[in-house]
């Protein structure tokens, strides 16, 4: 105190600004820069005037148990280091002072990285007016490229008029939020809670986000672009008025494990979560959705806007819609957000899809998902499809769902989906298709169940209106019809059903199995048996003539225990009569057929071409002798009594059965009737099933899949021919040893002559299938049919690493990935391999899977396909590609090589004449490592990137010539985007481009040229480099007869330099617009000299003719007289004879050695030693390393026969006394080079 008055007023009032002054109990804190240590000796620390700040370059330490009050509306901003460090027992709090209202203005932490806050309590802050940022961010503002972390801090009761009520998070900036609680927070616009936008940095883990609020979108928390991650957190109550109750997301937000109950969308879409953004990738893994509710709209769950989360092993429960949703709702063109293993159960919409709806173009794909228990007010109780939408179910479960309108288990209306493998079971309905009903649609379902469904009005099992789909493959069973259709209820449309069991359905009306009215459906090879309806226990059909062929029709009544026909008709057909061709009747009902029957039908005048009784139609009548028992009991008997329906059937383009079994069986033969293709003993050399030993050299006929069960080893002796009849493949459980040899290969292909039936390839599971070994062998026309639609001729699965040598793969195919091989999960080795018009979607010849791996030794790929891929591609994985050839391959993009978040490494390759219609000629790589070295790419072409388009990649590549690429419109050899690759003695000649970049056009990069050499390149603008928002660099390179070498635009910061330009067309440099600041400074400008004392620019460029060696003959060595010789950035690695290196692509060694000793001087002691020093001689500026150079002592001990003595790297050495000299003719010291 005597210190304050003997400085006076003004003394004070310094002091004041500087210090926290304790009075009365508490610090007053004043207006301006805060720093050092708040103790919990002087709590609470009360900011009464102003805001306060802790500068750049200084710090404040909050110690544990201090109270930070704010008098007025103030904020506190930290642009230096914060350390807000409490306990469990003794917290900091950072709050308003008791009748503040309007609360304080909250931390503002721009700049302020590495501050820290635990065990924090932040309330009542509130953000509003005066700035953007100032009404963001209720309690935390966070901004400038700032990383805070918040460990057990409660933020409650803050408010912002924007958005972010707790915390604001910018672009660049991160906030690490570990085990804290947001609760009670507000935001008047968006993110009740937080607001994080455009962080990769964030991460939020063990948070709990609760009763928050926002009077626009996201409850707790709007996660906008970036790539934040949320791990373990817990958002509960939240609510918004308008979207996302409690989440609002797009870019790559990433929730782990989370859980999201109990939220509200007040007047909006998705209680739980909005998605939006057609670029967006959110992910969700084991995240838990449950109870959110919409009060007025769509999406209780969630809610995607053109977006495509991918949920993973999710669960989406007991939430509520008043619309359509009641789990999610997938709405628009771009919304096809992906769900795998994921549970919808116990939602409802009060409208439409009480689990999930699908509309307006989306392509939603479910994957072994579970849709269980849902209910709507209107159609789909589990699920709904709407308006060209064009989702994919895979193996999923939709049962015992309900719905008040349509379609119990899914509805749908002018819409496409399709169904895998999937079981639609013991739904309901109180309309129409208990299991599936579809209005205006195409739906397509392959090797789906259908049981147990009950509609009160029309198709127990399916319900198909205006509809036109392939059913194929699938069983509908135990369905119930109070109505009409009790298994199938067609109307108006063009439906074809294949291969399908339709038994044990039930209508209380009319069509047990099927109801058909106005419609011309095509039912093929179907069993439709024991079916019952008050009419038409099997077909019920007015106004339709439909075909029923190659089908088995059967009734029993064990009922009554008999056994017998049903009481009842079993076809009734009025007024138009059916067609039933190629069919077996047994006893369909009581009487048999009523209406109108085809002229004909039933009268036994023929025989078929099993010699069997059978009418005009090649109908035959009798029982259909199924097996009874087994995994299909309605399978035929082929022994003991064979049934009449085998091979009875009528040639068709059916190629397999219920099963997946081909058909016919044996191929030649003709098909059976019914769902189920009998397997019939083969003939001769005939193979098919589980296989070990040595299979002799022969030619056999394939009848089925060939297995080499684990624990197995199977050998196929050179020179063996197995013709596959039907989609068959060989599968390796075990060890597989192909001995075929180069003058007897052993050869895999299709039956047909024409190789039109094609067979599935080779597929390996396991680490045991490591073993194999396939040895010259010849893989034709294989190709990958119905829902395994990857890797033609070769798969591999479930970690396994076999190798395969001197194979050729031929016309193999795939209509997903890999049309020769698919690397699902192994790491196979290939080696001197061919592969030769092969195609597909993906990767024409071979596709890598994530995380695997795919190496190719000596191999060629010519003239193979795909979209994306010509020959190759890897998504994730790892691809070695040694001594490759790759030619004339085609793709949308990257001709002959794709690769996506991938390592690649090419070594000695050649890729020639491959094309891309869009980017890569011959490589597209995409966020991708590259190691490449001693290569050829030539001829390749594409719109940009005419031999390789690289985005966001980085790597090396070196000592690769480049030559007469051409990218039609920018990048005639390279196009680099946001990249970081580094070429090295790389030729670049004759590259062309229609716009931009002949050689090279760099956008937005940093990617390095050094000792490159280009010439002859040519493009409007840019004939060598077109570089444009680079801060790319050019050094030590060649740049001759060119067009105009360069054009610049936005890349100030891109560098030239050490390099040579001569000859280049009209100029060397030209800039956009004409502004030379659109470049580097200083180019082009000859004002000084290089350490050769040639004239160069102040970049060190020469602008002299490089004498090559022949530039017609197209040799771009140097001659040894050229100015570039020794030119090069002295800070490069020396060349072989320790000169400097030179530009340009090639090492031009020096004819004589340019560094011989100088005045070499004896000194003779007298006891006989001597010391001999000398100096360095010749043109010590080329010399790299003074210290690789070494010096040799040499004694003649015979006329020119010289004796070495001694070697060192110094200028002087001592001969050591007593050394014998018998006979010194001369002394000499040359200097040597390693």
């Amino acid at each position: 105190m005597r210190i304050f008055c003997a400085l006076g007023l003004r003394g004070i009032a310094v002091l004041w600004l500087a210090l926290a002054i304790p009075g009365y109990g508490r610090t007053l804190v004043v207006p301006g820069n805060v720093s050092g240590t708040w103790t919990q000796a002087g709590s609470p620390y009360v900011i009464q005037t102003g805001s306060i700040t802790v500068p750049n370059g200084s710090s404040l330490v909050v110690e544990a148990g201090v109270i930070v009050e704010f008098s007025g509306h103030h904020k506190f901003t930290v642009n230096g280091h914060l350390l807000a460090l409490g306990t469990e027992t003794d917290s900091i709090v950072f709050r308003a002072e008791r009748g503040n209202v309007a609360g304080w203005k909250g931390l503002r932490l721009i700049g302020a990285d590495s501050t820290q806050f635990r065990y924090c309590r932040i309330e009542d802050g509130v953000a509003r007016l005066t700035s953007s940022s100032d009404s963001t961010g209720g309690g935390v503002f966070l901004g400038s490229a700032s990383v805070v972390t918040f460990e057990h801090c409660l933020f409650e009761n803050n408010r912002a008029t924007l958005n972010g009520g707790a915390l604001f998070v910018t672009g660049g900036t991160g906030a690490i939020c570990t085990d804290c609680r947001f609760f009670r927070n507000q935001a008047d616009k968006d993110g009740g809670a937080a607001f994080v936008n455009g962080s990769t940095l964030s991460r939020f883990e063990r948070c709990e986000f609760e009763r928050n609020t926002s009077g626009k979108e996201a409850g707790a928390i709007h996660s906008r672009g970036g790539a934040p991650t949320y791990i373990d957190c817990e958002f509960r109550d939240n609510s918004c008025f308008n979207s996302g109750g409690a989440v609002m997301a797009s870019g790559q937000a990433s929730f782990r494990r989370c859980v999201f109950e109990g939220n509200t969308s007040i007047a909006s879409q998705g209680g739980g979560l909005y998605f939006y953004d057609s670029l967006a990738a959110v992910t969700l893994d084991s995240c838990r959705i449950a109870h959110n509710v919409t009060l007025l709209r769509d999406g209780g769950g969630a809610y995607c806007w053109e977006a495509a989360p991918r949920f993973t092993d999710c669960q989406f429960v007991g939430n509520r819609s008043a619309d359509d949703g009641g789990g999610i709702h997938c709405y628009r063109n771009g919304s096809n957000a992906t769900f795998t293993r994921c549970l919808f159960e116990n939602n409802f919409a009060a409208d439409r899809g009480g689990g999930v709806k699908i509309s307006r173009f989306s392509r939603a794909t479910l994957t072994d998902c579970v849709i269980r228990g849902n209910s709507t007010g209107g159609s789909g109780g589990g699920v709904f499809c709407r308006l060209q939408c064009e989702p994919v179910f895979t193996r999923c479960l939709i049962e015992n769902n309900q719905s008040a309108g349509s379609g119990g288990g899914v509805g749908a209306i002018e819409s496409n989906p399709r169904f895998v493998d999937c079981t639609i079971a013991g739904n309901t309905t109180d309309s129409l298709g208990g299991g599936i009903s579809a209005y205006s649609c195409d739906v397509d379902m392959s090797n789906c169940r259908i049981s147990d469904n009950h509609a009160e009005l029309f198709g127990g099992g399916i319900s198909l209106r205006l509809s036109s789909p392939d059913v194929e493959r699938c069983r509908v069973e135990r369905n119930l019809a109070d109505s009409l259709g009790g298994g199938l209820y067609l109307f108006e449309g063009l439906p074809h059903i294949l291969n399908c069991l339709i038994t044990d359905n039930q209508s209380r009306s009319r069509g047990g199995a099927l109801y058909v009215g106005d419609a011309t459906p095509l039912v093929e090879h179907c069993t439709i048996v024991d079916n019952y309806a008050g009419a038409g226990h099997v077909l019920y059909a007015e106004n339709s003539q439909g075909t029923l062929l190659n089908s088995i029709v059967a009734n029993a009544d064990f009922e009554t225990g008999n056994g017998g026909a049903p009481t009842g008709s079993g076809l009734v057909a009025t007024p138009l009569p059916w067609i039933l061709r190629n069919s077996l009747f047994y006893q369909p009902g009581i009487p048999e057929y009523a209406g109108v029957i085809a002229d004909g039908f039933g009268q036994l005048t023929s025989t078929n071409a099993n010699g069997q009784t059978c009418d005009g139609y090649g109908n035959v009548f009798g029982e259909p002798g199924f097996v009874g028992t087994g995994a299909e009991p309605y399978a035929l008997r082929t022994d003991g009594g064979a049934s009449p329906a085998v091979n009875a059937g009528a040639l068709t383009a059916a190629v397999s059965d219920l099963p997946g079994s081909s058909r016919p069986e044996p191929s030649g033969s003709l098909p059976d009737m019914g769902c189920v293709e009998a397997m019939q003993n083969g003939q001769g050399s005939g193979l098919w099933g589980s296989q070990s030993g040595v299979l002799a050299s022969g030619s056999y006929r394939v009848f089925g899949n060939l297995i080499v069960p684990f624990g197995s080893r199977w050998e196929i002796s050179a020179g063996t021919e197995l013709r596959f009849m039907g989609p068959y493949g060989i599968l390796v459980y075990g060890e597989l040893f192909v001995a075929g040899n180069p003058l007897q290969p052993v050869t895999l292909h299709s039956e047909d002559e024409e190789d039109r039936l094609h067979w599935r390839g080779v597929r390996f599971y396991g680490p045991a299938a490591s073993a194999s070994r396939v040895n010259h062998a010849m893989i034709l026309n294989a190709a990958v049919l119905g829902t395994d639609t990857s890797g033609g001729a070769a798969g591999f699965f479930g970690g396994c690493a076999p190798e395969l040598n001197s194979c050729r793969f031929e016309r193999c195919s795939a209509g997903g990935t890999g049309g020769a091989l698919r690397v699902a999960a192994g790491a196979p080795t290939l080696n001197n391999c061919e592969f030769f018009d092969c195609s597909a979607s993906v990767g024409g010849a071979a596709r890598v899977e994530p995380g695997q791996q795919l190496t190719l030794r000596e191999c060629s790929l010519i003239n193979c396909s795909a979209n994306l891929g010509g020959a190759l591609s890897v998504e994730g994985g790892t691809l070695t590609l040694l001594g490759i050839y790759a030619v004339g391959n085609s793709a949308t993009a990257g001709g002959a090589v794709h690769a996506r978040n991938s390592q690649i490494t090419i070594a000695d390759c050649r890729m020639q004449e491959n094309t891309a219609v869009e980017e890569g000629g011959a490589l597209l790589v995409l966020n991708s490592t590259v190691t490449a070295a001693l290569g050829n790419l030539s001829y390749n072409s594409a719109q940009s990137g005419g031999a390789i388009f690289a985005q966001s990649s980085s790597g090396a590549l070196g000592e690769i010539e480049m030559r007469s690429n051409f990218g039609s419109v920018n990048g005639g050899a390279i196009f680099i985007e946001r990249g970081g690759l580094e070429f090295n003695r790389v030729v670049l000649h004759g590259n062309q481009a229609g716009v931009g970049g002949g050689a090279a056009i760099l956008t937005n990069d940093s990617s390095r040229f050094e000792r490159c050499t280009l010439v002859q390149n040519d493009a409007p603008y840019g004939a060598a480099f077109y570089v444009g928002d680079s801060r790319a660099a050019v050094n030590s390179s060649q740049i001759t007869h060119n067009g105009t070498a360069f054009y610049f635009r936005n890349s100030g910061t891109a560098d030239v330099s050490y390099c040579n330009m001569f000859g280049n067309d009209t100029r060397d440099f030209e800039y956009a617009n004409g502004d030379r600041n659109q470049g580097p400074t200083g180019l082009n400008v000859v004002d000084s000299t290089n350490h050769l004392d040639e004239a160069v620019d102040h970049r060190l460029n020469l602008y002299r003719d490089p004498l090559y060696a022949d530039l017609g003959g197209e040799n771009f060595h140097l001659s040894e007289n050229s100015p570039c010789l020794d030119a090069a950035d002295p800070t490069l690695a020396c060349d072989p004879d320790l000169s400097l290196a030179e530009i340009g692509a090639f090492h031009t060694a020096h004819g004589q050695n340019l560094w011989q000793p100088l005045d070499l001087a004896v000194c003779v002691h007298d006891s006989g030693g001597m010391a001999l020093t000398w100096s360095h001689g010749g043109d010590l500026a080329r010399l790299c390393q003074t210290d690789g150079l070494s010096f040799v002592v040499e004694r003649e001990i015979s006329a020119d026969v010289w004796q070495t003595v001694l070697t060192t790297t110094d200028t002087m050495c001592v001969v050591p006394d007593g050394t014998a000299f018998e006979q010194v003719l001369r002394l000499r010291v040359r200097s040597a080079m390693p």
